[in-house]
This record gives C-alpha cells, structure tokens and sequence, in this order.
C-alpha cells in the first residue's frame, strides 16, 4: 500500500495535510473570504469561485461547509469564514483542495524531500458570550486521522496542531505532563500519530520546547481575540526533518532532527505528496460536551516560501480586529416605578445592538431615576380603625396618622385627604 504523509493544523480541533512536491517557491492553498458575500458559503467543488475551494458532499461523509461572515472584525481585509458549533456537537470537519495542485482532477501533489512546507492562518476561537470551550483541565479536538480516505492503520506521518488541554502531552525526555488552561485560554500543541517520526517513541503529543514553554508551561490563548498561526515541517524520511510552531508570532515549538516522513512499502523510497488538506474531527474529546460557540478562521496559507509567511503578517502577533460599529436599537420606557421610601422611582428600556460587537461604548441609558415624595394613601379599613379609636389616646394606633398619640379629626382629614 502506497504511504501518504498528513500534516494539520487545526480548524476545529485539526487541519490534516496530504503533502507532494513543489519544484520552485509556490502558495498551494490561500483563501481569505474576501471575494465571497456575508453569508453565503465558502467556495465548494460544485461552485469552486476561487482556485482553492473546500470539499463537502462531493468528498463523502460529514463534511460541513464553513459560511462568510464579517461580524467583530476581520485580522485581514474585512471578512473571514467561520462554523457555528451548537453545544454537545461530537464531529465537526471538513476537506479542502486546490484546482491546479491538488484536486480530483489534478490528482496528488509530489513534494521534495528537504523542503520546508508552511502552513499559516488566523483563528478566532469565540465564546459568543458563552463559558471557556475547554474546561481547565481536560478536553481538546484532535482528528487521528493517519492516512487519506479515513485510514486507521499507522500508515504514513501525521502532524497536527490541536486546541485543548491534551491529555498526552509529552516533553523531550518523553515524560507526560499535564498542564491546565487559564480562564478565558486554551493552549496549543503540535500532534504525530506515528510514533516512530520521534525515534524514541515520545508519543503523539508534543508540548512547547521553545521561548521557555513546555507541556507544563504551554503558551496561553485567549479566546474572542484573532490569532496567527503557523506550522512548518521539513520532509525527510531519515533523521533530518524538522516541525515547527509560531502562535501570535512567538516560536513555542521546534523538534528538529526527527522522521517526518514515512518510507513507501519497499521501505526505501521516500515519496511525500498531498491529496487534500482537512479541518476538524471530533470536538472536546473524551467527553465531547463542547460548549457552544464560533470558529472564525481567515488568510489560511500553504507555501513553501517563508517569505509569504513574514510578508502576510503572520508573525506580527496578536491584532486587534477591525473596529465593530455599535447600532444600537430601544425600546421604549417603563412606567415610572412606585415611590418608594427612599424617595427615588426609577424606569427601564431594553437596547440591543444590531451589529453584535460585543461592547457597549455608544450604548444608551437602560435605566433611569428620579426624586418623588412617598404619599401613604387611605381606604375603608383605615377609616374603621378611625371609628374605632375615635377620641381615645393610643400611641400605638394605626389610627393615628400624624402620630400625635391622639385619634381625632386631625386624622380623619389627612385620610380624606388621601382617600383611595
């Protein structure tokens, strides 16, 4: 069986990479939503607009076809592409491809054997008001695929980047550590199904060993913000491969003189190519209880040339999105409360931002208060208690309403008054 290498990154958990070889610097793959319309789809097979399209029914199973939005900002241009998970959602992925390198009809892309292959894009991973996606101590996306078609033998080299705190993450020595995400973070890590590419068998969770970051310190991501992503490998079949991980233009990993790539069956001929590349798998594994919420990626890249990745701003750290205009909509005001007897009323309306951009600087008052003079009112019952007391001295009297100590007409007038 002929042997495929993967490589991902994560769009929901992963991005999965079926490589081949390029004979001069080239972008594979690029798309940054800005030729779509706000809430149509992505470019598909059936309607490939743009050179690189994703795959959904065309490519069999559960694929799920990401839509154009432009909502809080996009870190390049005005418009990115994002999936809406409901909570509890178990899979969620999808193929992409590319019309002149690696589709149905131009089949496979060879890739050369010492060439360092770039794979960049800005994600966002958005509560949407909602709780942290992950939990502090467990839970993260992670596909395991291992070879194209949905292989589940150990056929080929797998990389990936996940989100989540794994459970597997290993360090140099190949000791599992176990780090917990911060409120309001996730943490990245760099995933290889294939054992042997460490030669030592460290597992298929590498954490951080760059810029002071490990598996038990591992970079800290906020959610609701844009961030830049890059993974770059380096083919080689013997112990001169190399992977590497930027994360808002900080280097957090880089293995290098490791198998990222698996012989063909002859066990000699090392032959990497890309048939697709894929996003996501199952969400928030192993208790795939998933919070809602939005992916928003934009500006995806595969490039052999590391220039595209410095010239396409990947490695300027975080940016903060293009500012979101409020237009906010009231309705109208309550009635005045009762008085009461601090002496203040107050009334509400309710106000609702059309445009969803999560901060309220040009929001209008929703409550207001004024000064009012309590009046206790009177009715029958008052009255005969009045009748009652009449003419007697009784302090504790309800009677008495001007609490003189006496029941007399002077109350009977200041209930007239306020009669009810």
């Amino acid at each position: 069986m002929k042997k495929i290498i993967i490589f991902s990154a994560t769009f929901f958990g992963l991005m999965i990479f079926l490589f081949a070889s390029p004979a001069q610097a080239t972008i594979y793959f690029s798309y940054n939503a800005e030729s779509g319309a706000i809430g149509s789809n992505v470019p598909t097979a059936s309607n490939p607009y743009e050179d690189s399209f994703f795959c959904g029914a065309e490519c069999g199973g559960t694929n799920i076809i990401a839509t154009i939005a432009n909502d809080k900002g996009a870190p390049q241009g005005t418009k990115y592409y994002q999936w809406n998970v409901a909570k509890g959602t178990h899979d969620v992925f999808v193929q992409a491809k590319n019309n002149k390198y690696f589709s149905f009809a131009a089949g496979n892309l060879q890739l050369t054997v010492g060439t360092t292959y770039y794979m960049a894009y800005w994600i966002n991973l958005d509560r949407n008001g909602g709780p942290d996606i992950y939990n502090a101590s467990y839970g993260y996306d992670k596909d395991g695929q291992l070879c194209d078609g949905g292989c589940t033998t150990r056929s080929s080299v797998s990389w990936s980047s996940g989100h989540g705190k794994e459970f597997g993450c290993y360090d140099a020595k190949g000791v599992s550590q176990f780090a917990s995400n911060l409120p309001g973070h996730y943490t990245m890590w760099l995933g290889n199904t294939n054992k042997d590419a460490q030669n030592n068998n460290f597992g298929h969770v590498l954490g951080g060993n760059n810029s002071g970051y490990s598996c038990s310190n591992p970079y800290q991501i906020s959610f609701d913000k844009w961030h830049p992503v890059v993974m770059a490998v380096t083919m080689a079949c013997g112990n001169t491969g190399r992977v590497q991980l930027w994360i808002d233009g900080v280097k957090t990993h880089d293995y290098q003189n490791i198998i990222t790539v698996d012989y063909e069956d002859d066990g000699k001929t090392c032959k990497p190519e890309i048939s697709r590349l894929q996003f996501g798998g199952t969400l928030n594994q192993p208790d795939y209880n998933v919070a809602a919420h939005i992916r928003k990626y934009d500006a995806l890249m595969l490039t052999d040339n590391w220039q595209d990745i410095v010239n396409g701003g990947y490695l300027s750290g975080t940016t903060p999105p293009t500012p979101c205009t409020e237009a906010w909509t009231c309705s109208a005001w309550s009635a005045w409360s009762t008085c009461c007897t601090n002496n203040t009323q107050s009334r509400t309306k309710t106000c609702t931002d059309s445009k969803n951009c999560g901060t309220t600087t040009t929001k209008p008052a929703t409550t207001e208060t004024q000064s009012c003079t309590s009046i206790t009112t009177y009715n029958i019952t008052n009255f005969t208690q009045l009748v009652t007391d009449w003419l007697k001295t009784i302090s504790s009297s309800p009677a008495d309403v001007n609490k003189d100590g006496k029941v007399n007409s002077q109350d009977l007038g200041i209930m007239m008054s306020n009669w009810q």
